[in-house]
């Protein structure tokens, strides 16, 4: 796993100027906001890039979450074939031909 960032020293000078033009400004009213654009600009600014070894298991991961999903999928299809009123099971034969 690898980090890359790419924050540059011109764009941060600029926001901290900014930032701290605002908060003077408005005598520290502004500082949440100064706060949210340096947590904003840091993190739109740094990635994870995953290995080798960290794609494999993701991968894997898909792959499982998909056939637990497929079962889910057929357990909710086999529960909204309930017809409360009535308290039967309906089979899809059924459903169809009504």
């Amino acid at each position: 796993m690898r980090f890359d960032c790419r924050w540059t020293t011109g764009g941060l000078f600029k926001l901290f100027f900014l930032n701290s033009l605002g908060v003077i400004a408005t005598a520290g009213l502004l500082a949440p906001w100064a706060a949210v654009r340096t947590a904003r600009y840091q993190l739109k600014r740094i990635s994870l890039q995953p290995g080798e070894k960290s794609a494999r298991f993701i991968a894997a991961a898909q792959e499982r979450v998909g056939a637990i999903g497929d079962e889910a999928g057929d357990l909710l299809d086999s529960i909204s074939d309930y017809d409360a009123p009535q308290g039967a099971l309906l089979r899809r034969k059924d459903v169809a031909a009504a």
